[in-house]
């Protein structure tokens, strides 16, 4: 049975470097194995993911910056150029405050299940899979956690939020591509 055409997100997955390869792109309607590939997977603890995702708070943006040409006396634009284009920051929320996640954040470090900010900025790997159809991959990213569970909900899980900031590398300058399955 074929996944349906909802294009509902499937899983976020974070790796510990930045410019980590994309896997292997599967058939479509199949999905990616990234636990395997030393991703940290957020996607549902019913499949084995290290964390359920709130797919509801994901919003994939763009930034764009133009630059209007106006020549003396005219009336309107004559033109317009694009100046810089890429993936712009974004956010969602993972259920649950465990040391994976916190592991995940860039200036945050966890020693002997103490976490605390450091000093030294380490850029990760980021994919959403969007089920079974394709992957946004973005090599070089900051991510950040910036709301923690200060104490558990009524159903006894927390929410983590992430920022998750794309840069642009010498190969991938808008800092994002989507790979489709094929």
């Amino acid at each position: 049975m074929a996944t349906a055409e909802t294009s509902i997100l499937y899983q976020i997955g974070i790796h510990t470097t930045a410019e980590t390869s994309c896997p292997t792109v599967p058939a479509r309607y199949s999905h990616m194995s990234l636990s395997g590939a030393g991703f940290t997977v957020i996607g549902s603890r019913d499949r084995g993911d290290d964390a359920d995702l709130d797919e509801d708070t994901v919003n994939l943006a763009f930034s764009r910056e133009d630059v209007d040409i106006n020549p003396p006396l005219s009336l309107t634009a004559k033109d317009s150029m694009l100046r810089k284009a890429g993936a712009d920051v974004f956010e969602f929320v993972a259920y649950g405050g465990n040391e994976e996640l916190m592991e995940l954040d860039s200036d945050m470090s966890v020693a002997a299940h103490v976490v605390s900010f450091g000093t030294t900025r380490t850029k990760r790997t980021v994919i959403v899979e969007v089920n079974g159809h394709w992957v946004d991959y973005y090599p070089n990213c900051v991510v950040k956690v910036t709301q923690i569970p200060a104490g558990l909900t009524e159903g006894g899980v927390g929410r983590t939020r992430f920022s998750v900031r794309p840069l642009g590398t010498s190969s991938i300058g808008g800092g994002w591509q989507r790979k489709y399955f094929s």
